[in-house]
């Protein structure tokens, strides 16, 4: 016999189940009250309306599991460069609608490039509505619709041995995930070797070991996780080494995890030794971000060039960034600045000076200190960079909303 309550509250509760839960981070209250009511009419549930700050995304992403985020940047003249910074800090894992003001199908497709989707301000509210529906399948909890988020992969190359790749690999990583505002994976290539976990500060620290049988079983993103070592609430590090596997399988391997993590962090920050190889397609698969990492010598000029060579080969020479680590006073430099960008026919991006006591201050694990540094700062700029931010007129600091 047809259960007329049971019916009911099934459906009412596969209607729950897909209902869709948001929040918002507004600049205007125009937005605000629009937003709110929209979400009411429709029977949707908004969950957080906070203005536009970072420390409130902070708390949103330690208290909510979100369906949709909608971003308010009515009141912003470069909404491209304030939506990349913003998306820098969510999780990757939710979607992302993006309300501006400006319009531009160019800046339509930066934005989607993000994993971001844009909706033209002021807009009707049937038509605002008709896009929150779209990023679901009726009836179903597939988000659809919205372009799918994934971390930005960045991949620090050193033209040869100690030029301090795995140094700066290791600031930017704690630099994009400063105060918990961006997740961040720190990857170590070094199957049998390296010292990151010096530059870490991570005590009585072993590399996951791989067997065979390990290997051999499915991968899945639970699996991946537990692969992964905590730094601190938003940075984790995955170094892998194995006495059975060669090369070639535990780049393979490493891939394969780094491929079912990519939905759940902002960014993914490679060390990446030339001991795997020109002939790797890992040197350049997936990433956004190659950076390549010479000191100023004529050896490591030479080596930067031929790996610069492979890489233009295979990827846009805009994805390339270069790096000059002085890891030695200016007067030792066998090549100047000048020479340097004249071989390689690429612009220095960016320059970090000699820093003395460098190596003290790493052993010290004295963040603040080591941040302040004339080798913290240009990391900090080599991040901005990477995001494509001006250093110079950008007014807030690397991922603040400062003075909102």
């Amino acid at each position: 016999m047809f259960n007329l309550a049971e019916s009911i509250n099934t459906e009412t509760q596969a209607k729950s189940e897909s209902a869709l839960t948001g929040a918002l981070f507004y600049q205007s209250q125009a937005c605000l009250e629009f937003v709110e009511e929209a979400f009411r009419f429709d029977g949707l549930t908004l969950s957080i309306s906070e203005s536009l700050q970072t420390n409130n995304i902070i708390k949103m992403k330690k208290s909510e599991d979100l369906q949709l985020v909608i971003l308010d940047l009515t009141q912003e003249k470069d909404v491209a460069t304030e939506a990349a910074e913003l998306s820098s800090i969510l999780p990757v894992n939710t979607r992302v609608i993006v309300l501006g003001c400006e319009n531009s199908i160019t800046l339509i497709r930066e934005l989607r490039e993000m994993g971001l989707y844009y909706v033209l301000w002021p807009i009707p509210r049937d038509d605002f509505l008709g896009y929150l529906q779209s990023t679901f399948d009726e009836g179903t909890d597939k988000k659809i619709g919205l372009p799918v988020r994934k971390a930005k992969r960045i991949r620090l190359i050193g033209a040869k041995g100690g030029v301090g790749t795995t140094a700066i690999t290791t600031e930017l990583s704690k630099i994009l995930s400063h105060r918990g505002r961006s997740s961040c994976v720190m990857v170590d290539h070094n199957y049998w070797g390296g010292n990151f976990d010096i530059m870490m500060g991570m005590t009585d620290f072993q590399k996951r070991n791989l067997s065979l049988s390990t290997v051999g079983t499915g991968l899945d993103s639970s699996a991946a996780h537990g692969l992964l070592k905590r730094s601190n609430s938003s940075l984790s590090v995955l170094s892998l080494a194995s006495e059975e596997k060669r090369l070639g399988e535990m780049t393979d391997y490493t891939s394969a995890v780094i491929k079912e993590l990519t939905t759940e962090f902002n960014f993914v920050v490679e060390d990446f030794p030339l001991s795997v190889g020109y002939h790797s397609n890992h040197l350049t698969d997936s990433a956004d971000k190659l950076v390549i990492i010479l000191s100023p010598t004529v050896s490591a000029l030479r080596d930067a060039g031929r790996l610069q060579q492979f890489l233009n080969k295979s990827i846009n020479s805009a994805k390339i960034t270069i790096v000059l680590n002085y890891i030695f006073p200016p007067k030792l430099a066998t090549v100047t600045q000048a020479e340097i960008k004249e071989y390689l026919k690429h612009e220095i991006d960016v320059v970090i000076p000699y820093t003395k006591n460098i190596n003290q201050l790493v052993l010290a694990q004295d963040d603040n200190k080591l941040f302040q540094s004339g080798f913290g700062q240009a990391v900090q700029k080599l991040a901005n960079h990477i995001l494509g931010r001006s250093c110079q007129s950008h007014r807030r600091g690397i991922f603040g909303l400062k003075g909102r």
